[in-house]
C-alpha cells in the first residue's frame, strides 16, 4: 500500500504546470499576448536568471531606441524638410526659421544637430 500511495504521490509532482486563463477578457488577452511572446523567443526554455538576462537586455535597448527617437528625430525631420524644399524649389532654404528649434539657422546642413 504504501509503494501505491507513493508512486500516486510522484505522479501527481510530475504533472506538467498548467496555465489557466484569466476570466477577465482584458487579462486573458494579455495573457495570450504574453503566452505568444514567450512562445517565439522560445522564453519557456530557459531558466529564470536567463529571461531576467534577456527582458531586461531588451528593455535596456528598448528604453535607448526610445530616447534616440525623442531626441533626434525632430531635428532629422527638420532637416529632411529644408531638403525636399530644396530640391522641390530648388531654392536654398539654409537660414530659414525652424518651428523644432525655434531660433534662425544658418547653414544647418553644415553643423551637427543645426548648433553653431
Amino acid at each position: 500500500m504504501p509503494h501505491q500511495q507513493q508512486q500516486t504521490t510522484q505522479t501527481q509532482q510530475s504533472k506538467p504546470k498548467r496555465y489557466v486563463k484569466p476570466k477577465s477578457p482584458i487579462l486573458a488577452f494579455l495573457w495570450q499576448k504574453w503566452l505568444s511572446f514567450e512562445s517565439t523567443f522560445a522564453l519557456t526554455m530557459m531558466e529564470s536568471w536567463e529571461k531576467v538576462l534577456i527582458l531586461s537586455l531588451c528593455a535596456i535597448m528598448v528604453t535607448l531606441l526610445a530616447i534616440a527617437i525623442v531626441s533626434y528625430l525632430p531635428h532629422h525631420i527638420s532637416f529632411l524638410r529644408q531638403r525636399a524644399s530644396f530640391y522641390l524649389s530648388g531654392q536654398d532654404m539654409s537660414s530659414s526659421f525652424t518651428a523644432v528649434t525655434g531660433k534662425v539657422e544658418a547653414d544647418s546642413w553644415m553643423t551637427t544637430r543645426g548648433e553653431l
